[in-house]
């Protein structure tokens, strides 16, 4: 089970799916939020440590991100627009999100799966 893991030694497989479905996405929201729709941002000193905090945070350090949206896209797409290439081909330099659980994670086994490999947490709303 992916629970009992060893968060430091990620199984072959997993690190072979995880890899695969971040670029994808990160690629397809990457692509979708510069077609679809106009992105800009400030190349100002928060930027800039944002993207030094991502490349350079050590090992364990977890990355927290909270973004304020509107729909159950903007958060991916937003931060798949902020994220540079060689971050995305880094899995471990990835920030983990979090997901509502009965939107996001339906009883749809490939769905699941999709959503681990991705790196998306379930959180339950409304459980306390």
């Amino acid at each position: 089970k992916l629970r009992e893991l060893d968060a430091r030694r990620v199984p072959l497989g997993l690190s072979i799916a995880r890899s695969i479905v971040l670029f994808l996405t990160t690629s397809l929201c990457k692509v979708l939020m510069h077609v679809l729709n106009r992105v800009e941002y400030v190349d100002d000193e928060r930027y800039r440590f944002l993207q030094s905090s991502i490349r350079h945070r050590p090992s364990g350090v977890p990355l927290l991100t909270v973004c304020n949206h509107q729909s159950s896209l903007d958060d991916p797409g937003l931060m798949s627009s902020l994220i540079p290439w060689d971050v995305v081909l880094t899995p471990s330099r990835v920030r983990w999100a979090i997901a509502t659980q009965d939107i996001v994670f339906p009883r749809k086994s490939f769905v699941q799966s999709f959503m681990t490999c991705g790196q998306v947490l379930p959180v339950h709303r409304g459980g306390g």
